[in-house]
């Protein structure tokens, strides 16, 4: 019997992702910013106890309309197999799935032909969460050993001037100068999962790495748009002797989002300029004048922006193929959409090899034909 059910599992699965596939290729988005907007602002309401019998409502790529009750007590919907980055922590959360997992359907505990269909869906732990070899500790656990605000504040800093002295460095600021023009429309950066910068008392340097470079963009695409005129430079120095006293504003908005932030996270980041968001909320301020910031996600970022915006720019892992053994492997995966995007409306310029970034590209688009 059980044999019999598995085949009937099987064939219930094969015909849905046939369907997916059908739908994916007409051009159904699987993300849009009405979406994302929706779950935010239903989830918000779910932490402040206003949401009505803690039912969800969603749209899926049929336009049907889909209910999730959340019950923590329960097992979830989706099965979440990702290794621990920190979502976790704050009970239901947002689970993004790429157009792999939706035809795999292998995050599912069980066949659901509505819910296969969605692309943003809320899980949680449930009653028996999985386990996974790279927990991450508690906030409590985190908390208790730990470095304080302005320990972490100063290991930044240490981090941040080791960036600024190395080659990498160097060749982004020429990088930018030469893409000046196309870079010209960046009103905001915008960085998506860059990590929290520290495990209990274990420095996260990839991560202080990422938000340091974040920073250099923020610093040289600012000084960029300042006209070189002696006249505003007067007018400049009068400014600061007023405002000296002061705490200045970023000169260019930047956002950051990682579920993994701790509360010492979001100071350090404050006072350095980043303005912290919620997931989702960094994913709507991503648009045709952002610069997009996602090196090494553990959710399938590529495939969002690919559906919703098209950023100024994008600093990322480079483009694998979608199918080689390392694609498999990452939670980033490429599509076809995304490499549409990147090949047919991006230049790429690969930056040099860091140990704590790798192999990382910034795409710039291209600049749109002028009509006769």
């Amino acid at each position: 019997m059980a044999g019999k059910q598995n085949q009937k599992d099987d064939a219930e699965v094969e015909v849905v992702s046939n369907g997916i596939m059908e739908m994916y290729n007409r051009g159904t988005r699987l993300f849009t910013k009405d979406t994302i907007r929706h779950i935010a602002e239903q989830l918000d309401k779910y932490r402040d106890n206003k949401l009505e019998n803690n039912k969800l409502h969603f749209t899926n790529m049929r336009g049907e309309n889909v209910e999730v009750i959340l019950d923590p007590s329960k097992p979830p919907v989706w099965v979440d197999r990702r290794c621990n980055h920190g979502d976790r922590r704050m009970g239901p959360y947002i689970y993004y799935r790429s157009i792999q997992y939706l035809l795999a359907q292998e995050d599912m505990s069980t066949v659901d032909p509505q819910k296969a269909c969605l692309a943003i869906g809320v899980t949680w732990p449930g009653p028996h969460p999985v386990l996974h070899h790279h927990r991450l500790p508690s906030i409590d656990e985190t908390l208790s050993n730990t470095f304080s605000k302005a320990e972490l504040g100063q290991v930044f800093d240490h981090v941040r001037q080791q960036w600024e002295a190395s080659e990498q460095y160097v060749q982004l600021k020429k990088l930018l100068k030469s893409r000046k023009a196309q870079l010209a429309n960046v009103k905001k950066i915008v960085a998506v999962a860059l990590g929290t910068l520290a495990n209990g008392s274990k420095v996260s340097r990839p991560s202080i790495v990422q938000h340091a470079l974040t920073l250099s963009l923020q610093q040289m695409l600012s000084k960029m748009k300042t006209p070189d005129n002696r006249i505003i430079g007067i007018f400049q120095s009068i400014r600061d002797s007023v405002l000296r006293n002061k705490i200045a504003k970023p000169p260019m908005p930047c956002f950051a989002q990682d579920p993994a932030y701790l509360p010492r996270d979001k100071a350090v980041l404050a006072e350095l300029g980043i303005t912290v968001l919620e997931d989702p909320w960094a994913f709507l301020e991503v648009d045709d004048t952002s610069l997009v910031v996602s090196v090494d996600p553990n959710i399938p970022v590529r495939q969002i922006i690919a559906d919703i915006a098209r950023p100024v720019a994008i600093i990322q892992h480079r483009m694998m193929e979608m199918n080689c053994p390392e694609a498999r492997a990452c939670a980033d995966h490429s599509s076809v959409r995304v490499q549409r995007m990147l090949l047919g409306e991006y230049d790429e310029e690969r930056l040099g090899y860091h140990e704590s970034l790798h192999d990382v590209s910034m795409y710039i688009r291209k600049p749109i034909p002028k009509t006769a």
